[in-house]
């Protein structure tokens, strides 16, 4: 899997530029550090699906620790999306396949 960070993510995680690399777009991932009203963000989207997902408060010991946090929020998210679709009362479970 390849992050590909923005400038503003990278200086948050005192990180220098490298080459990209070039990746299976599936499992490559842009990421960007937002900042608004007191709230920080790191907002993950896939370059091939345009899934996104979006770490929440996102401090300095989280952001420490950025790749491994987001793995886990990654294999959290189908899970999460599934039950929500199961308990929804508007859409179709049998059309859907997940």
């Amino acid at each position: 899997m390849i992050l590909h960070l923005t400038k503003k993510l990278a200086d948050k995680l005192k990180l220098s530029p490298v080459s990209e690399a070039a990746a299976d777009e599936f499992y490559s991932w842009r990421a960007n550090y937002v900042q608004e009203h007191g709230f920080r963000f790191v907002v993950f989207m896939n370059d091939a699906s345009r899934f996104t997902v979006i770490i929440n408060e996102a401090k300095a010991e989280k952001l420490k620790k950025l790749p491994e946090v987001f793995v886990k929020t990654l294999r959290v998210v189908p899970v999460g999306l599934r039950n929500f679709l199961k308990s929804s009362p508007t859409l179709n479970m049998r059309t859907m396949s997940i």
